[in-house]
């Protein structure tokens, strides 16, 4: 794991590239445009330079036309353009060539000799920034550093050593990546390889400086250069005295070497190779001559303090004596080139796909699927799911059906090519049993007996109760199908528990049970239409059939004192039947509502519940002779609704339509299908033009709230006194009442002069 990239679980892969045709030599880069790494390496016998990209899988090789049996060096321009460089060597001679290739579209575009006269080399690098414009560095024939620039396809020496001769034998090219300048650590020695330093220059675009990294000597082999996002420049290179691996970094103008790998295991050859991550963290890989493992070496450069990660990255066979490392521009992770037994390796490292996941729901019932969902996606990720049921699965969001009730533990793996993460939850699924029953009737008159039926599954014990205070517990299952007698008419809700053993589900239908004191034969169901007689001369019996939610249904009556009946209807009906029976007296266990009354309204609903229906909305008539007797006027009439909850009334405002020759004719809205009462108030002060508003006071000096108009129909209208009904206004009270009520008026005046007079005496 490289902790200065995320705090997430990584791991390593690793790929053939070429098996068994591969030199010791490798140059790992990857393309700006496409993000894909490029290899270039020598082939078993040391004659050709071979190159080989990624897209969907490594490509074949391309053969470059360098013969190389020397040192190479690869990299892209910002177009996406690869540079090669291969020097091929001549022992005898002690001299070699260098050689160039450019690479378009995955192609050779040309192949061209630099140089056909240098000295011998142990390591030669190139660096490209623009479209065909590579550095490169190498050992001239006077063994001195040079940096050639290639312009317009023509090569010029843009840079030589001022330390002479003996320059340049071990050489590392980069960019910074701040002023687009090159720079250059070179090896420099003018008394054999234990007196080696290490020179580090670069060009600020006018003029180029060079300084000693390492003023000690034997320090500088196998050197490997890049620079920071800040443009600092870092360095990893070997020293032969106590074989070690180095790392050199500038901070200040001020040159800082530290030992990465002090186990004395790092000699020569030994290729060191080093890039940065975009947090500025380097990583190097190297060879450890002792053990011929590749080793990788990380450093977390936020925390102050931190040592050095040494990893031995890759263990079988020879590996890694050559090694190029290169951050991956998309994972920000390190990724090596290297030569394993002559074969040509890849190894990149990878996040660990997560293994987290979610379900829902958490406590299904049973016979009911429970979906599963990965936290997050990684790509080319293989899943594995056990659902602690003996049952798994290898679908990236699975759902699963659980067949008995119990509680279960779920694991999933994720397993990519970086590795495989496992995550397991204990007792995650609880799976209930299903409960539901049904009955063989629900609907009756008084002394009703019903069968009830058990639809449940997975349950070993059955809890049932009734609604009515009754209930009836069992475990055997020959007895989980109870039958129950009503005795007293009602709504009635009915209850199951089913159970295994702990887990439990429960099932509520409320007013699933209908017991009225109408009898079926009073109805006469199946001959009425919804204007016909039901056999009850104070019952209106509707019914409707198919309706949908939110349908409003109006209904004509043609009994009592109500002649329209409307709602709306809350859900999708398949029927309903409701009765609205007429009393003139008030039912028994109803408190009083303390004003007088002219009819109570029972309403009752029938294969249907209460709550599928709102907003109920009545038009009703009430004599005019009713109303002389109690001294009423029609602004004075109420409607008033019992609320079962509360044991109270409440009163809602009516209005007034019309006069019919008998009876004044009122309709009214209420919230809920409940018992209603027609009736009315005396108001302290009938004044016909006074506001609707006002509220009227009964004779406890309660005031009956005027409740918001719940059905959305708009403000009521104010109520007027039809044609031909007493008025009470003073403008035309009669004479004689006018007279009696001034000698009042003289006589409290009189009364209070003298009460003032005898209180002076």
């Amino acid at each position: 794991m490289v902790p200065s990239v995320s705090s997430l679980q990584t791991g390593w892969n690793f790929t053939i590239v070429d098996n068994g045709n591969s030199g010791s030599l490798c140059s790992l880069a990857y393309n700006p445009v496409t993000k894909n790494p490029a290899i270039l390496y020598t082939d078993s016998e040391g004659k050709h330079l071979y190159y080989r990209y990624y897209d969907e899988g490594w490509q074949e090789p391309l053969d470059t036309g360098i013969l190389a049996t020397g040192s190479i060096s690869f990299d892209f321009d910002e177009s996406g353009n690869g540079h090669c460089i291969g020097y091929s060597v001549n022992q005898t001679l002690s001299r070699g060539k260098i050689y160039y290739s450019l690479i378009k579209d995955g192609r050779v575009e040309s192949t061209e000799m630099i140089d056909n006269n240098v000295g011998v080399l142990q390591s030669i690098s190139i660096k490209a920034v623009q479209d065909q414009t590579p550095y490169i560095s190498f050992s001239n024939i006077s063994n001195k550093l040079s940096l050639y620039k290639r312009e317009d396809e023509n090569w010029f020496s843009f840079f030589s050593s001022s330390y002479g001769d003996s320059s340049g034998q071990f050489s590392s090219l980069s960019i910074n990546p701040a002023t687009k300048m090159p720079s250059i650590v070179y090896s420099y020695s003018l008394y054999g390889i234990n007196k080696i330093k290490l020179i580090y220059a670069e060009f600020d675009g006018e003029k180029w400086s060079e300084k000693s990294v390492k003023n000690s000597e034997g320090y500088g082999f196998f050197c490997s250069l890049d620079l920071n996002s800040s443009g600092n420049p870092s360095i990893s290179y070997t020293r032969s005295f106590d074989k070690s691996l180095y790392y050199a970094f500038r901070a200040g103008g001020v040159w800082t070497n530290q030992i990465v790998d002090g186990s004395r295991n790092i000699d020569i050859p030994g290729y060191t190779s080093l890039d940065f991550d975009s947090s500025d963290c380097p990583h190097i890989s190297y060879y450890n001559t002792t053990s011929h493992d590749l080793m990788l070496a990380s450093k977390n450069i936020s925390d102050e303090g931190s040592l050095w990660k040494i990893l031995p990255l890759y263990s079988e066979g020879d590996s890694g004596m050559c090694s190029s490392l290169k951050i991956n521009p998309e994972s920000d992770l390190p990724s090596v080139a290297f030569v394993s037994d002559n074969k040509l390796m890849f190894a990149e490292e990878g996040f660990v796909p997560k293994s987290s996941f979610d379900a829902s729901p958490l406590s299904p019932v049973l016979g009911e699927e429970t979906h599963f969902s990965i936290s997050s996606e990684t790509e080319e990720t293989k899943y594995s799911w056990d659902f602690g049921d003996g049952s798994v699965s290898g679908e990236e969001t699975p759902s699963h059906l659980y067949k008995n009730p119990g509680i279960y533990d779920v694991s999933m793996s994720a397993k990519s090519r970086f590795g495989e993460s496992v995550t397991e939850k204990t007792g995650y699924i609880i799976v209930k049993p299903y409960a539901n029953f049904h009955a063989g009737k629900t609907t009756g008159t008084g002394n009703l007996t019903v069968s009830f039926f058990d639809d449940s599954k997975g349950a070993s014990a059955w809890n049932w109760s009734f609604g009515d205070g009754e209930w009836f517990n069992t475990t055997d299952e020959g007895l989980k199908n109870p039958v129950h007698s009503y005795e007293i008419p009602g709504f009635y809700d009915v209850t199951l528990i089913a159970s295994n053993g702990s887990l439990k589900t429960e099932i509520i239908k409320n007013g699933y049970i209908v017991v009225s004191s109408i009898t079926e034969k009073d109805l006469n169901i199946e001959a009425q239409s919804p204007l016909g007689d039901a056999g009850n001369r104070d019952t209106n019996v509707m019914s409707a059939k198919k309706l949908n939610a939110g349908d409003s249904v109006s209904f004509s009556l043609n009994k009592g004192s109500l002649s329209e009946f409307s709602f709306f209807t809350q859900s999708d009906l398949t029927e309903i039947l409701i009765t609205i029976k007429e009393e003139k007296n008030l039912p028994a266990g109803i408190p009083d509502p303390r004003v007088p009354v002219y009819r109570y309204e029972t309403p009752e609903v029938f294969r249907a519940d209460k709550d599928q229906v709102s907003s109920p909305e009545y038009e009703f008539k009430i004599p005019k002779s009713w109303m002389d007797e109690n001294d009423l006027i029609p602004a004075d009439i109420l409607c008033l609704s019992y609320e079962c909850k509360t044991n109270e009334w409440k009163s809602f405002q009516t209005v007034y339509t019309c006069f019919d020759g008998e009876n004044c004719i009122f309709k009214a809205k209420t919230y809920d299908l409940t018992m209603i009462a027609l009736g009315g108030k005396k108001t302290c002060s009938q004044n016909t033009d006074k506001s609707s508003d006002e509220k009227p006071v009964l004779e406890d000096n309660s005031v009956l709230e005027k409740p918001a108009d719940k059905s959305g129909g708009g403000e009521m209208q104010s109520t007027r006194n039809p044609p031909g009904l007493m008025n009470t206004d003073l403008k035309k009270m009669p004479l004689p009442l006018f007279l009696n009520l001034a000698a009042i008026f003289v006589f409290l005046i009189f009364g209070f002069f003298s009460a003032k007079r005898n209180k002076k005496r």
